[in-house]
């Protein structure tokens, strides 16, 4: 029984310290912040380095996720979305849609080589940054996967602290944001 016990600690060290190497290898953080509002709100909070979510993906294979990449149909003959990729790539920069409508508004742009989205409805208001070197690197050419370990990959290359992704919603809030820290705000 002592000998379980000091081999399952050996490898909980072990672990720790492939963790640790990890998270010293880069210095750019993925954090996830859900906060639920009300009586029985609940908060999840998520920091990881980019490098281990990177090895986190690269680790799956289950269903239509394999080594960080999504096998989905990208083409469907009503929207080519690797034709659409590289026509945005190639575009100025500008407010290409804005929709203003009595129960939603929905803007999307490119300025300063990022995709912005926002939509705001009765309930929620969605905010979406992505550089559009992520986006290459989610979109594989050429292929019907997008390739989520090198949009990390790619994020992890980025120096400047970014918001990817904010919902806010009646009864919650979602924020996605990477940058050079490993706690939250």
């Amino acid at each position: 029984m002592h000998r379980r016990t000091w081999l399952a600690s050996a490898v909980l060290v072990l672990a720790l310290a492939a963790v640790a190497a990890v998270a010293s290898a880069s210095d750019r953080w993925m954090h996830v912040r859900i906060v639920e509002s009300g009586e029985d709100g609940e908060s999840v909070s998520i920091n990881l380095p980019l490098p281990l979510a990177e090895s986190v993906l690269q680790s799956i294979d289950c269903h239509s996720i394999k080594s960080g990449k999504v096998q989905v149909k990208l083409s469907n003959g009503e929207i080519d979305l690797p034709a659409l990729h590289a026509a945005l790539r190639q575009a100025q920069d500008g407010e290409y849609i804005t929709v203003e409508g009595e129960d939603e508004n929905v803007r999307i742009a490119k300025r300063d080589g990022r995709l912005h989205i926002r939509a705001v409805d009765d309930d929620e208001t969605v905010n979406i940054q992505i550089d559009l070197a992520v986006l290459d690197a989610l979109l594989s050419p050429g292929t019907d996967e997008i390739d989520v370990r090198a949009a990390l990959h790619a994020l992890a290359e980025t120096k400047q602290d970014t918001e990817l992704i904010r919902v806010e919603g009646e009864d919650e809030t979602v924020r996605i944001w990477i940058d050079g820290r490993a706690d939250q705000e």
